[in-house]
């Protein structure tokens, strides 16, 4: 209650007294009642003043709580999507250089691999023409050697060539060996290396995805303590407001009660 209020309860109630000490007339009673419907309509306005001051006040709060809570909520927006955007380019960065490294071992393989390939042909072409040479060597000497040894040189020439021929046969045999085991190792590196470009993909993407979701899981936390706040803030200006209108109700009752008991000793006991 203010001052103005008590100021006129305190007039109201002096001048009751007054009119109980000497029994004033209806004149006066009629002017005193409309004294005090002139007071109880004044304090009606200031009353619905104050009450419109305190819902003005209460409603500039709560645009000001909504707009702190809607910048909040943008600026961490704008923070998790550069987290993420961030994230992003260090992943792309990250698989880049995998790719670029996993493409240089391959190349630096199969160089390997390749000039592995020469030297095995070369030094198999160096034993063929050694083995050509020899052998022209041999038939040259036979051929040199006299006519009566000519049969049984060659049957032993026959013998030789087809020893020759077998030998032949057993060294492409090993080199066709060695070719398919060299081409089954490549083919065990190659598969080693997309296991593991694979497995180092795979993991990326377990990473990103864990990521995204603990910057969701935070995000959500922090929108439901925003929510959190501002249904506590609301219930908290409501029920100050509740409280502020009942104090008004009960001030208005009290003097409503204090006037009509007023009124009511006027009527029973002047007249």
């Amino acid at each position: 209650m203010s001052a103005s209020e008590e100021d006129r309860l305190s007039a109201l109630e002096v001048e009751v007294a007054v009119i109980r000490s000497n029994f004033a007339t209806k004149e006066d009673i009629h002017d005193l009642r409309l004294a005090t419907k002139q007071d109880i309509l004044e304090l009606g306005l200031s009353t619905q003043k104050d009450i419109q001051a305190l819902q003005l006040s209460t409603k500039k709060d709560i645009e000001d709580l909504r707009l702190s809570t809607k910048k909040d909520i943008q600026d961490l927006q704008l923070s998790t999507k550069q987290d993420i955007q961030d994230l992003q380019l260090s992943t792309k960065q990250d698989i880049q250089d995998l790719q670029l490294s996993t493409k240089k071992d391959i190349e630096d393989l199969r160089s390997s691999t390749s000039q592995d390939i020469e030297s095995l042909r070369s030094s198999t072409s160096q034993d063929i023409e050694s083995l050509r040479s020899s052998t022209s060597q041999d038939i040259e000497s036979l051929r040199s050697s006299t006519s009566q040894d000519i049969e049984s040189l060659r049957s032993s020439t026959s013998q030789d060539i087809q020893a020759l021929r077998t030998e032949m046969h057993a060294g492409f045999a090993r080199l066709t060996e060695l070719i398919y085991e060299h081409k089954l190792e490549v083919a065990d590196a190659l598969a080693r290396q997309r296991e593991d470009f694979q497995a180092a993909l795979s993991k990326q993407a377990m990473d990103f995805a864990a990521a995204l979701s603990e910057q969701r899981h935070e995000l959500s936390e922090a929108l439901a303590r925003q929510n959190t706040e501002w249904q506590a803030a609301l219930a908290a200006q409501k029920v100050d407001m509740y409280q502020a209108l009942m104090n008004h109700m009960w001030r208005m009752y009290g003097l409503a009660s204090l006037v009509i008991a007023g009124v009511y000793y006027i009527a029973r006991y002047v007249h």
